[in-house]
């Protein structure tokens, strides 16, 4: 498709979540950082760009980007989780609130703040039910996660179902985006099934994928007490510094062409 349509955004877009399907990020930066300069005002490459630099720890870039939200998922990846959570209150008593619910979901699970969490919760299904969103019928594993883990809701069975429909037919067809296998590693956890989750979540990095906030994840971090959970935590940050490694060295390598044209 690039070759067809050098510099088109949809070419781009293709281009670099196939990287990113493969936990390929350093390219998938490289190709985003492109987009972005031939469309410089295309917000979807710029919020995208941005992720990527957190992912990759470089706080310039990140501070250039200017964002409320780069800043708070930045002060996630260095474990700051009173920072994070003092940018999404602030978010969260402004006009953008629903757009911030699902990250109040997530940051609340993971420091264990019970009635923000619940009154989070109830925002964010009563938001979905305000849009006509069939969120029963959905498998977001975060959400699942809060309404079991608070008893909020008794008819998360039906959440379940769904999860273990969706997965294990995509599973039987050989269907499967290597950018959603860590999806089962949740799904897992939530089912009860902990050996299984850590012989998915093996599988998920034999994939070459990673998970930035592995270690603070909300439902990943419910494996503490399995014997090989340290092991896959050291193994997915290996995956990042690699990622790491092999974005320097290629801005490296773009430095000394530059220099010497």
């Amino acid at each position: 498709m690039f070759e067809l349509y050098p510099n088109h955004p949809s070419a781009y877009v293709a281009k670099a979540a196939n990287d990113g399907a493969y936990g390929k990020y350093a390219e998938a930066t490289l190709v985003v950082e492109e987009a972005f300069d031939e469309h410089p005002n295309n917000d979807g490459f710029k919020d995208w760009l941005t992720w990527l630099y957190v992912y990759l720890d470089k706080s310039d870039k990140v501070t250039e980007m200017g964002s409320d939200w780069a800043e708070y998922e930045y002060s996630l990846r260095r474990q700051d989780l009173e920072k994070s959570a003092q940018i999404l209150e602030q978010k969260l008593a402004s006009e953008e609130a629903d757009e911030w619910l699902d990250s109040a979901v997530y940051l609340y699970s993971t420091m264990g703040k019970e009635a923000a969490l619940k009154s989070a919760v109830v925002k964010r299904i009563d938001n979905m039910d305000d849009r006509n969103v069939p969120w029963q019928k959905r498998s977001t594993s975060i959400l699942l996660n809060a309404l079991q883990t608070d008893r909020m809701n008794d008819n998360t069975q039906t959440m379940m179902d769904r999860c273990r429909e969706t997965t294990e037919k995509r599973l039987a067809a050989g269907y499967f985006c290597p950018c959603s296998w860590f999806n089962l590693v949740n799904f897992a956890v939530l089912d009860n099934r902990n050996d299984d989750a850590i012989k998915r979540a093996e599988e998920w990095l034999d994939h070459g994928d990673s998970e930035l906030n592995l270690a603070i994840h909300p439902i990943f971090t419910q494996l503490k007490g399995h014997p090989k959970y340290q092991a896959i935590l050291e193994r997915n940050q290996q995956q990042i510094e690699r990622q790491i490694r092999i974005y320097d060295s290629a801005k490296k390598q773009q430095e000394v062409k530059t220099g010497s044209s």
